[in-house]
């Protein structure tokens, strides 16, 4: 198996709205995976049986959280994974990030995440977009916007417009970062499965490939 490389076009945009002037990054624009003359050979090859077959059987697939195209998309744009995800029975939740990245994801609010996800791998779904309602600590705040790194704003309409449906509930560790506290996201999955059971039982179950 030849190994692949996750490959960025970044967005660029000029201060002043003009071509000569200074221009700054707005973010990444598409992602996409790079194995040289291999491509194709490589992404169509790629997808582990055992890992299709653990989708296959899932109840709940979740996304994130972590950089969308550092950490997401270079799992989703292996066209047999993201397949798999929009064939399975499973309900795809997105666990939003906290904090935008500076030269990733500038400006972008939560229903961005959901666009770049479907523009990237459009065959991969996204039922549900968990948000974190518990306020994040001033200094904290000032600390981040000192590297350029700022709270992703929630635009819940625009989630909905999207088709997703936004759940907020509180996510944020009590700590000296910025972070997800692990036991609340694992409790709010927990959630998600016991009232998702009877929807769950209503889709048809895919069938992986044997390994």
């Amino acid at each position: 198996m030849k190994p692949l490389m996750s490959t960025a076009a970044l967005r660029v945009v000029a201060l002043g709205g003009d071509a000569g002037q200074p221009a700054m990054m707005r973010g990444i624009a598409e992602a996409f995976l790079d194995v040289g003359r291999d491509f194709h050979w490589a992404v169509d090859r790629v997808g582990d049986p055992s890992a299709r077959q653990a989708i296959a059987a899932a109840d709940l697939i979740v996304l994130g959280p972590g950089s969308v195209y550092a950490n997401l998309l270079p799992v989703l744009l292996v066209r047999e994974i993201a397949e798999e995800i929009g064939r399975c029975r499973a309900r795809v939740v997105l666990v939003m990030n906290l904090m935008t990245e500076p030269g990733d994801v500038d400006l972008y609010v939560a229903s961005d995440f959901v666009r770049a996800i479907r523009r990237n791998a459009p065959e991969v779904p996204i039922h549900d977009v968990l948000l974190n309602d518990a306020p994040i600590r001033s200094d904290l705040v000032v600390n981040y916007a000192r590297w350029g790194a700022l709270p992703i704003g929630y635009d819940t309409e625009a989630l909905e417009a999207l088709g997703c449906r936004p759940l907020k509930c509180d996510l944020l560790w009590n700590g000296p970062l910025v972070r997800h506290d692990p036991r609340k996201v694992g409790r709010a999955m927990l959630g998600l499965l016991s009232g998702f059971e009877m929807w769950a039982r209503s889709r048809p179950r895919s069938t992986a490939p044997a390994a």
